[in-house]
């Protein structure tokens, strides 16, 4: 249903969620006790866009031997929190997060990260080739990263008032 309410009228779905397929772009939106919690999907990200993606995440933490961004993004993609009274807003975006990740790679390369996996005995028989090739590859490549979300303040939207 395009629109439901809780008993006491607190919460609003303002449009259905998209189900996962397509290529299709479009924003969700449900009204919660004051919030609104707006999603939008897109479809993985292509050639021109991861592109102008690398080109910005250069751009904001420019390094030497930057390590690459992964090879599938969903940069459309987009989860935004607003309080609606006091107009705080808290987004989540993968430009962002992938800023935060390439800026701590570039301090930290992979800090010691290390990820269990099965074949974790042919990993790092690789990695270890790769290190003495090529000690630049030392990066995140979890692409792990503390993203808290971008954060502004904007002028709460006036109250509507029913016809």
């Amino acid at each position: 249903p395009p629109v439901a309410a809780a008993p006491d009228g607190a919460m609003e779905l303002a449009t259905e969620f998209s189900s996962y397929g397509g290529d299709s772009v479009g924003p969700s939106l449900v009204r919660f006790r004051g919030w609104s919690v707006a999603c939008t999907k897109g479809p993985m990200a292509g050639a021109a866009e991861l592109d102008e993606l690398a080109a910005r995440v250069a751009e904001a933490v420019p390094a030497p031997g930057q390590p690459p961004l992964p090879e599938i993004i969903f940069g459309q993609n987009r989860l935004t929190l607003t309080h609606e009274a006091s107009g705080v807003r808290l987004s989540f975006g993968a430009l962002g997060g992938l800023e935060v990740w390439a800026r701590r790679s570039a301090q930290h390369g992979a800090a010691g990260l290390t990820v269990p996996m099965a074949s974790s005995q042919a990993w790092k028989e690789k990695a270890a080739q790769y290190k003495q090739q090529d000690p630049a590859r030392n990066f995140d490549w979890t692409y792990t990263a503390d993203y808290s979300g971008d954060a502004v303040t904007v002028a709460p939207e006036p109250a509507s008032e029913p016809a």
